[in-house]
């Protein structure tokens, strides 16, 4: 047992002796020395003995982005976070270490507190100042009595390491303070304090003033509604009579159709309904609230005309439109200002009395400085228009002017304006001037301009004049005692005036008649005479030579025959000394029974004529019967049984000498059975 026992001496007397070396030599940090904040230095304290008091000492952080430390063990704080500090000591037989755990605190700055319903004021406010016992420069919380209050302190900034907040009552008789809640005890003041945990400084400060709550507020109107952009008063009664701090908040729940002041004064925006409530500003949360009828008054009146005229006995009606359109009153007033010249009914139905002038005045009902105005003249009327003459005409190149009257003497307003039915052949201006355009008709119309409406009309002539005249034909050949019709052809040819005087230079050889431009010869003896015509509009002249002689005579019938295909074969020959042209045989058809047998392809009758159309010289004879134009002419079906070939006519120079019935050749044929 001895031998142990000295053995364990042994072995604690040499632990004992390298634990005495040890305390000769060691490097230690001061560990109660550890903590600082952002952006604040920390001088570590470092323990050295023995060996490792000798030599030079470096420092070093394990994470300078959180803390750093410099050659005299001096430690800045930059961001939150734990960070080790180590500190080596090279010895003569080793290097000696200590280590440092460094917290960086991020330190609150400040602190946000939100108030719930309990309203807070500057200590400026008027209502405060008339409220607390004494003036403060601290913000003023008021607290109605015997109610608990929980108030939200929020530090800031959010990451700071210690956001724990510690509430104090400067006088717990008048406000009880427990956690985040807060109770008025007694009416009076005091100071709450609400401070950072971790750094008291960081605080916020109130002045408390504890009241009597308002337990109810009763609201009233001054007027049933408030017109748009006016004003109405609310008033407030509140209970009890004694409350502590007895005023209110305003606020309209529709501020599209009214607002509210701080005062309860309400203004009208726009026609509609809403509410106004009005809350507590002692923190009580009673309330009120009153409906708030916003009408839209006339702001303005604009009447359909703003002259008016009418006749005696005669109504109009205007019609008025109140504006704005949401205009909660349209009603209107009417009145005129000389009823004995107008009178306007309650519809605004305006009737002439008698001639003159007046104002009709219509108004909102509801506010009658809104108003409008339209002048109104009653005149007497034109009654009928009549033109002086039944019809007028104008001869291009000239004017006329045409005239006429207004019935009754005395209307008011005898104005007429005068328009053409078609101004490219006349225009006329209301002085009645005509002024043509060119040859027709037109019809002016005069119509009244005091809105009477009343017409007249006249057809207004516009002439072409007469600028010259020739004959239809330069020379006529006519027997003694034949009658002829001759034609003066106008320039130009629609020239309006047609009358024209005719006379003979040989009346002994031919006579002339007529009053216009077909004018009739009759020849008295053979010979040869001038005829001579004057247009009346502008006294042209024209003239032609007559030749009176025997002219039914020089053509004679030769022959006439049906041949193959039923055609005509016609011979007639030129006796006379002039050449011809232009011969016609007049042809009649029959039936066996001596009926009329239908061969005109046009109307259906008997009767066709053949024309030899080319020149017969004197002394000649027409041979082919392809020389002959049958005029109209229907080949047969059937077998005709006579045809009677008649010589009607012939010209000569131009003129188509009909040779007079009593000295027409006629030839007949016969079928043969």
């Amino acid at each position: 047992m001895r031998k142990p026992l000295i053995a364990l001496m042994l072995v604690l007397l040499l632990m004992t002796a390298f634990a005495a070396a040890a305390e000769e030599n060691s490097l230690k940090f001061d560990q109660n020395i550890n903590t600082l904040c952002e952006g604040e230095t920390l001088q570590t304290v470092l323990n050295r003995t023995g060996e490792a008091a000798e030599g030079t000492v470096t420092y070093k952080s394990s994470d300078k982005k959180k803390a750093t430390v410099d050659e005299n063990g001096v430690v800045t704080g930059l961001s939150k976070g734990q960070v080790s500090i180590t500190a080596t000591v090279k010895g003569a037989s080793r290097t000696y270490k200590a280590e440092l755990a460094v917290v960086v605190y991020r330190k609150a700055e400040t602190i946000e507190v939100n108030t719930g319903r309990l309203n807070l004021f500057e200590p400026t406010d008027p209502l405060i100042m008339n409220a607390l016992g004494q003036q403060t420069e601290l913000p003023v919380l008021i607290v109605p009595m015997n109610k608990d209050f929980e108030l939200q302190a929020n530090v800031l900034p959010a990451g700071a390491s210690n956001r724990r907040t510690v509430m104090e009552s400067a006088d717990e008789a008048i406000l009880q303070t427990k956690g985040a809640r807060i109770r008025g005890v007694a009416a009076g003041e005091t100071e709450l304090t609400i401070a950072n945990e971790l750094s008291p400084e960081v605080n916020v400060r109130y002045r408390i003033l504890v009241v009597k709550p308002v337990t109810k507020i009763k609201l009233t109107a001054e007027n049933a509604s408030v017109p748009v952009d006016g004003t109405m008063a609310l008033s407030a009664e509140i209970t009890p009579a004694d409350a502590g701090f007895p005023y209110l908040s305003w606020k309209s729940t529709d501020e599209s159709h009214a607002i509210v002041d701080d005062n309860g004064k309400v203004t009208g925006v726009k026609r509609g309904g809403g509410k106004v409530v009005a809350t507590a500003l002692d923190g009580s949360n009673a309330r009120a609230e009153i409906s708030v009828k916003v009408t839209q008054s006339a702001s303005g009146i604009v009447l359909n005309s703003a002259e008016l005229t009418i006749d005696t006995g005669k109504s109009h009606t205007l019609k008025a439109t109140v504006l704005p359109e949401n205009t909660n009153n349209k009603k209107v007033v009417w009145y005129s200002t000389d009823t004995s010249v107008a009178q306007v009914n309650a519809n605004g139905r305006v009737t002439g009395v008698s001639v003159g002038t007046c104002e009709i005045i219509c108004s909102s009902q509801d506010n009658p400085a809104v108003s409008a105005s339209a002048t109104v003249q009653v005149q007497q009327p034109v009654t009928k228009i009549v033109f002086d003459e039944k019809e007028a005409s104008v001869y291009l190149g000239k004017t006329c002017v045409l005239s006429w009257s207004v019935e009754p003497a005395n209307a008011t307003n005898p104005a007429v304006r005068l328009t053409s039915s078609n101004e490219n052949i006349l225009t006329v201006s209301d002085d009645g001037t005509v002024t043509p355009v060119k040859h027709g008709e037109a019809t002016v119309t005069a119509t009244s301009t005091d809105g009477s409406n009343r017409k007249a009309r006249i057809k207004v002539k516009v002439l072409q004049p007469v600028e010259g005249v020739h004959m239809e034909h330069t020379i006529a050949y006519i027997e003694p005692g034949e009658k002829a019709s001759v034609r003066a052809v106008l320039e130009p040819s629609y020239a309006s005036n047609h009358y024209m005087t005719w006379g003979s230079v040989n009346p002994d050889i031919v006579t002339v008649t007529g009053e216009k431009t077909t004018a009739t010869i009759t020849g008295q003896r053979n010979g040869y005479a001038t005829i001579i015509g004057t247009t009346e509009d502008g006294g042209f002249q024209t003239s032609f030579t007559v030749n009176v002689g025997d002219w039914d005579s020089i053509v004679k019938f030769r022959s006439f025959d049906i041949g193959g295909k039923a055609n005509p074969l016609i011979e007639v020959r030129n006796v006379g000394d002039v050449s011809i042209s232009h011969i016609t045989v007049q042809l009649t058809y029959y039936d066996e029974n001596g009926d009329p047998y239908p061969i005109n392809s046009k109307n259906g009758s008997n009767v066709i004529n053949a024309v030899y159309r080319k020149t017969l010289a004197p002394g000649k004879t027409t041979s082919s019967e392809n020389n002959w134009e049958l005029v109209n002419y229907e080949t047969p079906e059937e077998p005709f049984a006579r045809v009677t070939a008649k010589l009607i006519s012939y010209r000569l120079d131009g003129w188509t000498k009909n040779i007079r019935k009593k000295n027409q050749q006629t030839k007949t044929y016969n079928r043969s059975w």
